[in-house]
């Protein structure tokens, strides 16, 4: 806890100084925005929301895969990550696996070849495919129509798939929450620009970056389950005329996903060796917190000699830490003592008395 709280604190201050620096070598008074997406907020008809509800489905199916695949990913990591490769300067596995990671995301999003729409970032990438016009001469968009539309799209999507898992897995500050945005705007697209193909009379009116921005909310809560914090976010940019749709496509994605794995978080957790809530449910869930407190635990005064302390370490041998009160009939808590620091002030305390008897003698 202590060690997230101060990345935690190290990067928002780390943040703070480079947008502070950045706005001062530009002579701006003010820190601006630095990610600024611009958005036209879309629309849709009734007669798309059988489209919208089969989209919810397939994005369900695709957030439990990366939960699933992740933890596949975890798993070879761990087996593998303290053996030695001899032929690699005999370096360890987990070393070579976060340079091979390296390797593949700079091949693959190299901006000379395919590689430049991996490159776009994410700001640009939801900005381009949320673009109402990108199938037709869209300044913005009209490198997604060099070579084939539809393969760049799928090509888009596949390997943000792919990299998204293996990032995830390197010892490094981020997360899967803002790729799961990106591929979720691709497949979008990519879902209304093939139905688009397909019915082109239904199409008709059919504005296909409505598609990418519901999907984009349908993947995260997906995979993370967090339904409300992954539909505002994307409300902010859609608007409000997306609610009906975009709502219902996160419900059936989150229902779908955990019909079929855990949520991402609980398979962290779970891969670290503790307790998720999904392991407590059934004949654990009804257990309130009363039923694991201990009614009556061995307590310390204000006033406690070092006798009383000696007897209760060791009537409670387990016990790592102990509760100090103010007297035993007021049960008034003032603090907790660890067992180490007691053990130490025992020891202390016993030696003392030995060199007194030494001297004694």
């Amino acid at each position: 806890m202590i060690c997230n709280w101060l990345v935690n604190t190290t990067l928002s201050f780390a943040a703070f100084v480079a947008r502070y620096l950045a706005a001062l070598v530009a002579g701006k008074p003010h820190i601006t925005v630095w990610i600024n997406v611009s958005i036209r907020a879309p629309g849709w008809e009734y007669t798309e929301l059988p489209g919208y509800l089969a989209l919810g489905v397939v994005c369900g199916c695709l957030g439990a895969l990366f939960v699933w695949w992740n933890e596949q990913m975890i798993k070879l990591k761990k087996q593998y990550g303290s053996k030695r490769i001899p032929f690699l300067f005999d370096l360890e596995f987990k070393y070579v696996w976060g340079m091979l990671i390296v390797f593949l995301v700079a091949t693959a999003s190299f901006p000379g070849t395919f590689g430049q729409f991996l490159s776009l970032g994410s700001a640009g990438s939801v900005e381009d495919l949320g673009l109402e016009n990108m199938a037709g001469p869209a300044a913005k968009a009209k490198d997604w129509h060099s070579g084939n539309f539809f393969m760049n799209l799928g090509l888009t999507v596949v390997l943000r798939f792919i990299l998204s898992t293996l990032l995830t897995t390197c010892p490094i500050p981020g997360g899967p929450y803002t790729p799961f945005l990106v591929v979720g705007a691709a497949l979008g697209r990519l879902w209304a620009e093939t139905l688009v193909y397909l019915f082109p009379a239904w199409g008709a009116n059919v504005e296909p970056n409505a598609y990418s921005l519901v999907a984009a909310a349908a993947l995260t809560a997906g995979a993370t389950h967090q339904r409300f914090s992954s539909a505002v976010i994307v409300l902010e940019l859609a608007g409000m005329t997306m609610m009906f749709p975009l709502l219902i496509c996160v419900a059936i994605s989150t229902y779908v996903a955990n019909s079929l794995f855990i949520p991402l978080a609980d398979s962290i957790i779970r891969m670290r060796g503790w307790t998720s809530y999904n392991d407590l449910k059934g004949e654990y869930q009804n257990i309130a917190i009363c039923d694991l407190m201990i009614t009556d635990p061995e307590v310390l005064t204000e006033k406690s000699t070092l006798e009383e302390i000696t007897n209760i370490m060791k009537a409670s041998p387990e016990s790592t830490e102990f509760p100090i009160v103010d007297n035993k009939e007021n049960m008034v808590l003032l603090g907790i003592v660890y067992r180490k620091m007691l053990s130490e002030l025992v020891t202390r305390y016993q030696q003392q008395q030995d060199q007194s008897n030494t001297y004694e003698e």
